[in-house]
């Protein structure tokens, strides 16, 4: 059914509605926790990230006043930190290529309300590797031009000799760091809100379409270009709205780190008062057991941040949908499904 396009401030409504439909009625704590693992691994749950300095810096200061560290390691850790090295770059593609997938599944189930993350990553395998493919070509690109506009930025300082006589060249310097400065801030925006409208609408028309990102953006360019205002209001309104849940969510991460950290701390005093006497030592035994008790805490506090972050994540899909619904009719069909005609009599 054709659906009137409407701007982002108007969105804003249904987009509510919506959420709550799908979230409160009923309420469903399996779909909140599907929900929840669909909101990490597409990247959609924002968090609050400083808080965590606080308690890090108080646990630094008491291993450094309490802890007796030997000089060096019995054992040599180099081999450790290479293979831990390669293992974040294989799980961070692999949470990459699963991100991908899962966005297709994200947007399947905020339209019908079913939530499967196994058939829909089995459903949406295909689109979801195109996709994947261009995330990783789209990120290396964005990095190889950020490292080349900073390489030129240093060399033309250096050729200029502003590195050996700084005092001489301060107004040189001043004036090419703003523009330096203003240079990656562009980028920043400009790789940031391709990204943007990558997920919001070029995924949408992939998975209706049948076709790959690049199609995707020869279908999505002539809606920008007939309609740039709606865009740019759309985008700057999004930046809004992800401020205030940002601020939102990074208030409820700081409470739960507050609440995670008594429990927490009990046990370490605990843990502490009874090793006291015998000696505590940085070994294999002691930091292979602060590695592991970090995990647990650092998995509790995640799944509680993706659980709280569940309505902003539905919320911002719902949001994306009701405002392109008007722009993209196959979309709108796939939203509000016309009624099946009623069976003709026998």
């Amino acid at each position: 059914m054709p659906v009137a396009a409407i701007s982002a401030v108007e969105a804003l409504s249904p987009a509510i509605e919506w959420t709550r439909r799908l979230l409160f009625r009923p309420f469903r704590l399996g779909v909140w926790l599907r929900f929840a693992i669909l909101g990490w691994l597409t990247g959609e749950v924002g968090g609050g990230g400083s808080p965590l300095n606080l308690p890090l810096r108080y646990f630094r200061e008491i291993g450094a006043r309490h802890l007796q560290a030997p000089p060096h390691f019995p054992f040599s850790l180099w081999p450790l930190f290479l293979l831990l090295a390669v293992v974040l770059v294989v799980l961070l593609l692999l949470l990459l290529y699963a991100g991908s997938v899962l966005r297709f599944a994200l947007l399947e189930a905020v339209i019908t309300g079913r939530v499967s993350l196994r058939a829909g990553f089995v459903r949406w395998r295909q689109p979801g590797l195109r996709l994947f493919v261009w995330r990783l070509v789209f990120s290396l690109l964005l990095f190889f031009l950020l490292v080349a506009v900073v390489g030129a930025a240093v060399f033309l300082a250096w050729a200029t000799g502003a590195f050996k006589e700084p005092r001489a060249h301060i107004a040189l310097l001043v004036l090419g760091g703003l523009l330096l400065f203003g240079m990656l801030f562009a980028i920043f925006v400009a790789g940031a809100s391709i990204w943007v409208l990558t997920k919001d609408f070029v995924v949408p028309i992939m998975a209706l379409e049948g076709i790959g990102p690049g199609a995707g953006w020869s279908r999505l360019l002539p809606m920008l270009r007939a309609r740039p205002v709606s865009y740019l209001g759309y985008l700057g309104f999004k930046i809004l709205l992800a401020l205030g849940s940002g601020m939102l969510l990074g208030v409820v991460s700081f409470i739960l780190i507050l609440l995670l950290l008594v429990p927490a701390g009990i046990v370490a005093l605990l843990g502490y008062l009874l090793l006291r006497g015998g000696g505590l030592l940085w070994n294999a035994a002691t930091l292979t057991a602060v590695i592991v008790g970090g995990s647990i805490l650092l998995a509790i506090f995640l799944i509680l941040v993706a659980f709280a972050a569940v309505p902003i994540v539905v919320f911002f899909q719902c949001f994306v949908l009701q405002f392109f619904a008007g722009r993209f009719d196959r979309l709108a069909e796939w939203m509000y499904p016309s009624p099946s005609p009623p069976p003709a009599p026998a």
